[in-house]
């Protein structure tokens, strides 16, 4: 690990392992030939506003020719420094463990945090860490994982088994995730999943105000998922593309409500409003894909949180059976959103005007809530859709 100033003047050079306990060297197992004995994947880097460096990743064991599980003794210790390490309490967590770990501007270590997993054997269950950011005082750690043998006691897990990973419907297949932690101590807060099942995650989440943005990619219809920092899933941008092995895929937004999705792909990509990409047949291509919506530009609020509802709002006709009618006498209309009665958003409209026209023929018979947002002031109205 190197530092150096702005004028590459090097600042210092270290290795990011001081040493370790429980590893088998090829010295001790006298072999020709052996794997290498751990691996270091690196996933990313984030800073905060005074030069704390947060890195993660993920690590697993080389396991030797004829040695099988038997090569290290365990519990195997990773020491970033004297006193701070991860570990791998026996062979079932030998496969793949998340880590992050915050270093101060002169790059001593200040805490670590890691995944956990247990079953019958290393293949019962893993979980890697593949981007990092840090903002506005917690650190939001991506990943991917999952137990994939119940019948072995698989189980991933955070800090203690009182913090498993969250499954999606039950889910025994790989996950895509988000676990933020305190700055300051890296205690753990809480996690998210993506609303998907044997999905694979990017490399980099986005946060923005309280949003956490990650991308997943389940067959076919890729996601960008979005949550709120306390874990509550609130909904995904879906794009579709027979390419599931995007290179590298990115999420970034900001506070004035733009999102930017990047990747590089050897297939055509179709995002919404009929907005497509596509390189060279069988050559890679980059790509990138821009997201406006002012919604991104203000903290989610949960339904049960909204306050009063805006002066002279008006909706008609209610019930309606197609057309829905939406009003302001006061302000413009900066967007609207109609959900069910679950929260889950099925319909999102910007506006940028004092009325608006809703085609609601998409939605079938039934009780639904109006989202309108002017100027940062929300209301949540019911409406009921009836057949024609």
């Amino acid at each position: 690990m190197y530092k150096f100033s702005p004028d590459w003047e090097l600042l210092y050079a270290r290795p990011m392992v001081d040493h370790t306990e429980g590893i088998a060297t090829s010295h001790e197992l006298a072999q020709d030939s052996i794997n290498p004995h751990y691996y270091i994947h690196i996933g990313g880097l984030s800073f905060d506003e005074d030069d704390n460096m947060y890195f993660t990743g993920y690590l697993e064991l080389g396991l030797s020719r004829g040695f099988g599980d038997t090569l290290h003794q365990y519990p195997v210790h990773i020491y970033w420094d004297s006193t701070h390490y991860c570990s791998m309490l026996d062979v079932t967590s030998a496969k793949t463990m998340g880590f992050v770990v915050k270093y101060d501007t002169g790059g001593t270590v200040q805490w670590c945090n890691q995944t956990f997993t247990r079953g019958v054997n290393q293949f019962s269950a893993y979980a890697g860490f593949t981007g990092v950011k840090v903002y506005d005082g917690s650190v939001y750690v991506n990943g991917q994982g999952g137990v994939f043998h119940e019948e072995q006691n698989g189980l991933v897990y955070f800090d203690d088994e009182s913090h498993p990973l969250q499954r999606y419907q039950q889910s025994t297949s790989n996950q895509t995730f988000f676990v933020r932690y305190d700055a300051q101590t890296g205690t753990y807060l809480n996690q998210g999943v993506a609303p998907c099942t044997d999905a694979m995650c990017g490399r980099f989440p986005a946060v923005v105000n309280n949003r956490v943005f990650a991308y997943a990619n389940p067959l076919i219809v890729q996601k960008i998922c979005q949550w709120t920092n306390d874990g509550e899933f609130i909904d995904t941008i879906d794009f579709n593309t027979a390419d599931r092995g995007l290179k590298n895929p990115s999420v970034f937004a900001n506070n004035q409500g733009k999102l930017l999705f990047s990747c590089g792909a050897t297939s055509s990509i179709l995002f919404s409003n009929n907005v497509s990409t596509s390189g060279p047949l069988g050559r890679s291509s980059a790509v990138f894909a821009l997201y406006s919506d002012p919604s991104f530009a203000e903290p989610y609020v949960g339904i049960t949180e909204y306050g009063a509802s805006i002066p002279e709002l008006r909706i008609w006709p209610n019930p309606t059976n197609n057309i829905l009618y939406v009003e302001s006498d006061n302000v413009p209309i900066d967007y609207i959103t109609i959900m069910d009665l679950n929260g889950r958003i099925l319909m999102k409209e910007n506006v940028g005007d004092n009325s608006f026209v809703m085609n609601a023929s998409c939605l079938s018979a039934g009780t639904y809530l109006l989202e309108t947002v002017c100027k940062g002031e929300r209301s949540v109205v019911k409406f009921v859709k009836v057949d024609d």
